[in-house]
């Protein structure tokens, strides 16, 4: 299979949407259709995640029934969940101590700034968490590419006849 885009699931008004055969319609839908047999992800985290990891995944396990998430998907998930607990964590440190860090002699006189790690280390979880919640369909873009049918290119008949067609 070549590389390219990440396929997107068929709607029910595909065949209206994709210019592509009821043969391949019915294809895709058969294709779309095995993803039901692999077992559903569960809904008790597992036992190695954080508290507040354990929290995110009780709280956002119930609202992926509809994806096509499954038991194949738990470390993913769990990456999730974990992240969004360091993220939580990281904020929390912000919020207490500030983006700067300012240190003082002991008569309580500025010596130095330095930015708080903690907010690098933010952006990098933040960064990473944007990419898990596309993989796993937690955005509304990632949402609508599995459920909105891409539409095919028209192929230029001047490519066609070059191909031989």
């Amino acid at each position: 299979m070549a590389k390219g885009r990440p396929r997107r699931l068929t709607g029910d008004d595909a065949n209206e949407t994709l210019k592509v055969s009821k043969e391949e319609l019915a294809r895709r839908r058969a294709e779309e259709s095995m993803l039901d047999e692999f077992e559903k992800i569960r809904e008790s985290p597992p036992h190695w995640l954080s508290y507040m990891a354990k929290i995110e995944w009780k709280r956002i396990t119930p609202l992926m029934k509809e994806l096509p998430i499954s038991e194949l998907d738990l470390t993913m998930l769990a990456n999730y969940c974990s992240l969004y607990s360091h993220m939580r964590q990281l904020d929390r440190d912000l919020n207490k101590n500030g983006q700067v860090i300012i240190n003082t002699d002991r008569e309580g006189n500025e010596t130095s700034r330095k930015l708080n790690p903690s907010f690098n280390a933010y952006i990098k979880v933040c960064s990473e968490l944007r990419s898990v919640c596309a993989q796993l369909g937690l955005t509304v873009n990632s949402r609508l590419q599995m459920v909105v049918p891409e539409e095919k290119e028209e192929e230029d008949q001047f490519m066609k006849l070059l191909r031989g067609g």
